[in-house]
């Protein structure tokens, strides 16, 4: 039986880049799942994947116009063509096409040399299906080491695949600077971002209460809040705070910068 799955893809004009900082790609991600449910997506530089169900055509063409038209005013350059004309979405037609096509869509940052591993590219739904993305774009998978070493396991990556991430045992005195990439990453928030009021911001504060030392007044005073603001926030979720945990050092969720990604890694 059919999946009525299709892969969706859609390229920048040449020599122009779609995305010139994270605040672009996170616009263009809020697009893309307000699609509908997606089955995975990747945004890059110059080019967004998606594969999801019997996506409706003027919605996606609507997407793409839509992202284009708030860039252009971003930019101040009304009027700039930004995408090449979309070509139709390719069918998957069986379960195994479904799995490879997810497979190259999770891989591109790393085919592309951006990352060294699927984990470390913030707008892929890679890192959502093995559950460690906040808020997830996507149901977590069933086996998400099984389905991160199908994926890993590539010459981009190592033939041998990676690890996920599971943590530094428990401790309890992290420093603010290693909390704040942690929560930046698994947010898909600036650093900046993490300043301003909203559920970033929140996990922030309930991470650092849980896993440093610090009291509320020096945790204000290294977020430029009251230290009421802090008292007054609740504890953090164990399941929350469990992917922090997770993620605390590990390189491939570093944070978010707010300047222009052009002569980064990335």
């Amino acid at each position: 039986m059919p999946l009525a799955m299709q892969h969706l893809v859609a390229h920048s004009v040449p020599p122009h880049w779609l995305i010139h900082d994270w605040h672009e790609a996170a616009e263009l991600w809020t697009r893309v799942l307000a699609l509908g449910p997606i089955h995975a997506a990747v945004i890059m530089p110059d080019h967004v994947h998606i594969v999801m169900r019997s996506p409706r055509w003027p919605a996606w063409l609507g997407c793409l116009s839509g992202y284009a038209r708030w860039r252009n005013h971003r930019r101040g350059e009304q009027g700039r063509a930004v995408w090449l004309p979309a070509p139709p979405p390719e069918p998957l037609r069986s379960r195994k096409h479904l799995d490879r096509s997810v497979r190259y869509v999770h891989l591109n940052p790393c085919r592309d040399r951006l990352v060294g591993d699927p984990l470390a590219w913030a707008y892929s739904t890679h890192r959502d299906a093995v559950g460690l993305a906040m808020p997830g774009a996507i149901a977590t998978h069933h086996d998400p080491p099984s389905l991160h070493a199908y994926v890993s396991s590539d010459p981009s990556v190592a033939v041998e695949g990676t690890e996920l991430p599971y943590g530094m045992g428990g401790l309890r005195d992290h420093s603010v600077q290693s909390i704040e990439a942690a929560v930046s990453n698994l947010t898909r928030t600036t650093l900046d971002g993490l300043q301003r009021r909203g559920p970033a911001r929140t996990l922030l504060i309930q991470a650092l209460v849980a896993l440093t030392p610090l009291s509320d007044r020096a945790i204000a005073r290294q977020l430029g809040l009251s230290p009421s603001a802090v008292h007054q926030t609740l504890p953090i979720p164990g399941a929350a705070l469990a992917k922090v945990e997770r993620v605390l050092g590990d390189r491939r969720f570093s944070p978010l910068y707010d300047p222009p990604l052009t002569g980064t890694p990335a």
